[in-house]
């Protein structure tokens, strides 16, 4: 069943001149194309046709297996002018169903993320035990148990979402490597007797990706858990997991993501079977690497493996990058701390924003309106505020944060590594009088 999200009435320059219908306020974003998944130039072309030719036509623009597509619908008027109809498509199995079998993975694979989410809750609370048992400061474990909490959470929405069709607006542009750094953050506490090393290319932090960046966050956390499992099962029951992330200089550039480990291995053919086709396998890398592929998908990217008896096993991801911004001239040191920052933006960037931010050890507070600014105002060190956001007497301290096209935005969306690093050097500066 197809839902409308979407009406307006455009000109044959594909400009809006009037909203019929649009719950969301998605075309009072400068970008809602881009946000959406759509190509600009595809959208023109599609208008212009059905002006010129004044027939109806239609685009459909697939995002994933588990996500809905994105159907337009162009119809000329009398007046000149285009209506544009847009509906979400439930995702289609094979020959055109509705699929349960691909439903029935995706919860197979959020039990799977689930179960793994506690397991490093679980493990972080003995470490906090602990540390308080010996008088350490047990914050950092604590925070990690909350973004934990928050991840679970995160699962358990995207699955009523799914069951409800409206998962269509909540991809968008990102950074990836905050995702990946955060990941290592969640992850370094929770493999007991392995070793992770994670190395991030400079080039790899100006790389920008469209999706659900709890797809990304999903993949490199089942791939280092089961790497883990793998290296655990071997004779020693230690080993390493290495990651590797950079940018490749190929014909199209593409991000490049190696998850490798030391430990038993298997055959080659084996652990292409287990990606491709699903099977099991007992040194624990089959279990979720289905949901694993259809995520990576979901990115519009694509996943091999290979594998070497006694040497272990390595997955290899490629993902098309939107942009590649270039590195600051002089980038500053990352900067670390544990100041009490506001955020006062979309859900979906706040969220992003601040389980990095907590990573680096910011106490973090997501401001779900400006009407609740005042119960934070005393509290906060620092406040990023989306531009649109009108308050009174906001904190001296704040950065402006939104789109390009709006004149008062001092840092534009989606935020880079450099970006963070850059506002983090504010907390040093004085105050502003």
């Amino acid at each position: 069943m197809e839902t409308s999200f979407l009406e307006l009435a455009v000109d044959r320059d594909g400009s809006i001149q009037r909203v019929i219908f649009d719950p969301e306020g998605l075309s009072s974003r400068g970008d809602f194309l881009g946000h959406l998944g759509v190509e600009d130039q595809v959208w023109l072309e599609a208008i212009r046709e059905c002006h010129d030719r004044h027939k109806p036509i239609q685009r459909t623009f697939s995002r994933g297996r588990t996500l809905p597509s994105v159907r337009f619908r162009f119809k000329p008027t009398a007046k000149g002018v285009v209506m544009v109809t847009g509906h979400m498509i439930p995702p289609q199995g094979e020959k055109g169903t509705p699929h349960c079998t691909s439903l029935e993975a995706a919860v197979t694979g959020w039990a799977y993320d689930l179960n793994n989410l506690f397991t490093i809750m679980t493990h972080s609370l003995d470490l906090a035990e602990h540390r308080l048992s010996s008088g350490k400061d047990p914050v950092g474990d604590l925070r990690r148990i909350r973004r934990g909490v928050q991840r679970a959470r995160s699962i358990t929405e995207w699955i009523m979402r799914m069951m409800r069709n409206s998962s269509l607006l909540d991809a968008i542009h990102f950074a990836p490597t905050l995702v990946l750094e955060e990941m290592t953050d969640m992850l370094s506490a929770a493999l007991k007797g392995v070793t992770l090393r994670v190395r991030i290319d400079p080039l790899a932090h100006g790389a920008i990706l469209f999706g659900l960046p709890e797809d990304l966050g999903r993949i490199v956390f089942n791939l280092c858990i089961n790497a883990a499992q793998a290296i655990r099962s071997g004779r020693t029951g230690r080993g390493t997991v290495r990651v590797l992330c950079r940018v490749e200089e190929t014909a199209s550039r593409r991000l490049s993501i190696q998850i490798r480990d030391d430990g038993p291995g298997m055959e080659d053919q084996e652990i292409k079977r287990i990606l491709y086709h699903g099977t099991s396998s007992p040194s624990g890398h089959g279990i979720g690497l289905s949901a694993v592929k259809d995520l990576v998908r979901n990115l519009g990217g694509v996943i091999d493996a290979s594998a070497v008896p006694g040497q272990g096993c390595s997955f290899h991801l490629q993902f098309p990058l939107v942009s590649l911004r270039p590195a600051p001239e002089d980038p500053q040191v990352e900067r670390r701390g544990g100041e009490r920052i506001g955020l006062l933006l979309p859900r979906r960037h706040a969220k992003l924003y601040g389980s990095y931010l907590s990573s680096l050890g910011y106490g973090v507070h997501e401001i779900p309106s400006p009407e609740h600014l005042d119960q934070y105002r005393d509290e906060l060190d620092l406040l990023l505020i989306w531009s649109t956001h009108r308050v009174q007497q906001p904190p001296a301290r704040r950065v402006t944060v939104g789109e390009a096209s709006d004149p008062e935005v001092q840092y534009q969306l989606p935020l880079t590594k450099w970006d963070l690093t850059a506002i983090l050097s504010r907390l040093d500066q004085e105050v502003p009088a």
